[in-house]
């Protein structure tokens, strides 16, 4: 019947779909990788106005040129990872996002970015791949009980 469906679309959730593993500060993580992906994600930072650290990662197939064009400059800095055999370079993500914003560095691992990120005061992002958001999700499930 209509009215369950109605009630199920209200209830869904998608996994790493912006979703908040913290408020405060905001840790966000964000598995969307095209277009309207990072639309919704930059109007979704406007609209609760943080200035995250980013860490992004993106496979190569992706248009990485355009993402980090509309987030980097909403973030305060951002920390390339590469993850897969798809992936693009940490180098490459970082030289992309330099146009961008003017703190950017490369990680060997999303572990060791949200390790350093989190030692830190701020908001942050988790971004550019459902690969590098299954990462940073493991990394965090125990610390957030999620």
């Amino acid at each position: 019947p209509a009215d369950t469906v109605k009630k199920g679309l209200k209830s869904a959730h998608i996994p790493a779909r912006l979703q908040v593993i913290s408020k405060a500060p905001a840790i966000i993580l964000d598995g969307g990788h095209n277009a309207d992906a990072v639309n919704v994600l930059c109007e979704y930072i406007l609209k609760n106005r943080i200035k995250p650290a980013c860490i992004i990662g993106m496979c190569k197939d992706k248009d990485i040129e355009y993402f980090i064009q509309k987030l980097g400059p909403l973030c305060r800095e951002i920390h390339t990872v590469s993850v897969g055999a798809r992936a693009e370079s940490a180098e490459t993500l970082a030289e992309h996002s330099q146009h961008y914003c003017s703190t950017v560095k490369v990680h060997d691992s999303v572990e060791s970015a949200l390790e350093q990120l989190m030692s830190q005061d701020g908001d942050i992002l988790i971004c550019g791949s459902l690969f590098v958001a299954n990462k940073a999700y493991n990394a965090l499930k125990a610390r957030f009980d999620i």
